[in-house]
């Protein structure tokens, strides 16, 4: 465990422009990937995710299939800014990984009252591409 005060003069001591800041990812429980390595993991589905979202975002059929995705009422603006907001980084929820038994047979989940996804450990395998279309699939709840 760091001591949460060395990190106020670290940020001071490197300025703002320095600080490559990553998605937080928080791991629940006994699980069973290496946090640092599954946080790598997370972090290259969610580069790909990014680009997933703009193509989704600049494709030709956009409007059609944001009502097709979300109904006929959807806002299709408001859908473009979160989607642009999700492609730059903006705006991501909180991602939690637990242990696959917590999960109710589900790779991945979203809570709508704390706005946070949850990860299941077996889910992150070393692969990235799963792990992007299981965030894909809960961001959608987003």
């Amino acid at each position: 465990m760091t001591n949460d005060s060395e990190w106020p003069n670290l940020t001071s001591a490197l300025g703002q422009d320095q600080i490559n800041t990553v998605q937080p990812v928080t791991f629940l429980g006994e699980v069973s990937v290496e946090p640092l390595a599954a946080a790598g993991i997370i972090e290259a589905a969610l580069t790909q995710v990014k680009d997933n979202l703009t193509d989704f975002a600049a494709s030709p059929t956009f409007e059609t299939d944001i009502l097709t995705i979300f109904g006929e009422s959807a806002n299709v603006d408001l859908g473009e800014t979160i989607i642009d907001a999700l492609a730059v980084g903006e705006d991501l929820p909180q991602i939690i990984v637990v242990p696959v038994e917590q999960m109710n047979g589900a790779s991945g989940g979203f809570d709508s009252v704390t706005g946070t996804v949850y990860l299941a450990d077996s889910l992150i395998d070393g692969s990235s591409l799963l792990v992007a279309d299981v965030l894909v699939e809960e961001l959608g709840h987003y």
